[in-house]
């Protein structure tokens, strides 16, 4: 993750070179073709510095966001989404921050129409965020309860794709919508190596909840009750109780009932089942059967 400092510093690199080129264009233009040059060098570098703005504007968004401003960052989203000017490019990013604003308000019907705006923005683009953005309208469809839709959707992503944001991404979304249905069905070492990977990203508190509910569904109680108390630890705040409410209950649950306990109440029930079965006379499997 990108440091407070070095974004600072980054930042102020552009503006120095932003602001240097357009005095070098508009003294080129000035030699060249007077003061109309000049005139169109000044145009062409405040036409630089605007699309710079926004783009500082968003990034203001975000960080406010993920500061619990979610008003501030809302509105600052907003004045890119609606605003004069700005690239159709830059248009589709910020109405994908006003949908996160969204599912931080626990507003998932605004998330879905604000990704889906983004998403016609993008159109068929591959860039990373368009295709983050389509998780999104997962992600969104999945906290609405239309779980088939949901799963369509995510089926027409394809399979797991590379690179770590998207990986991390394309995770948190198959697994919330296996938690929203119940169930999943993924095997002991696909569950490991994902956990392997969340633990060491300090954002992935959804992702480690997620995973501990996984661990308890196969009957690890070790790894879930780890992976529990990772996630807390991070305290992810609106991340999940707006976001993923039911994740959240869910949590709190396992603490006034343990995920051990849980597991081994499932393991008893599964073993009275089994017994009853294997105590039944063949006539009545038999009529079962039937």
């Amino acid at each position: 993750m990108r440091s407070p400092a070095r974004y600072r510093a980054i930042t102020g690199v552009y503006w120095v070179t932003l602001l240097g080129l357009t005095g070098i264009e508009g003294y080129l233009g000035y030699l060249l073709f007077g003061a109309p040059g000049l005139s169109l060098g000044i145009v062409i570098g405040g036409a630089l510095a605007w699309v710079g703005s926004r783009h500082v504007l968003l990034r203001r968004s975000s960080t406010a966001a993920l500061s619990g401003e979610v008003d501030v960052a809302e509105a600052m989203a907003e004045r890119v989404a609606k605003g004069w000017l700005v690239p159709r490019s830059l248009r589709a990013i910020a109405y994908g921050r006003l949908a996160f604003c969204a599912s931080l308000r626990g507003d998932p019907d605004a998330m879905l129409r604000h990704t889906r705006e983004s998403l016609r923005l993008w159109g068929k683009s591959g860039n990373v965020v368009a295709r983050i953005t389509r998780y999104g309208e997962v992600f969104a469809l999945t906290r609405m309860g239309t779980l088939d839709t949901a799963t369509d959707k995510l089926e027409m992503l394809g399979p797991e794709p590379t690179g770590d944001y998207l990986r991390l991404t394309h995770w948190t979304t198959e697994l919330f919508l296996a938690f929203r249905k119940g169930a999943h069905e993924l095997d002991e070492d696909v569950l490991h190596e994902r956990a392997k990977h969340a633990l060491g990203i300090t954002s992935a508190s959804p992702l480690l909840a997620l995973l501990a509910w996984a661990f308890e569904q196969i009957g690890d109680a070790d790894m879930a009750e780890l992976l529990m108390e990772e996630a807390r630890d991070r305290h992810p705040g609106d991340l999940l109780s707006k976001r993923m409410p039911e994740l959240q209950r869910w949590m709190d649950g396992a603490e006034t009932e343990p995920v051990r306990a849980r597991v081994e109440m499932t393991e008893e029930a599964e073993d009275r089942v089994d017994e009853q079965v294997e105590d039944e006379t063949p006539e009545l499997k038999k009529k079962r059967g039937a």
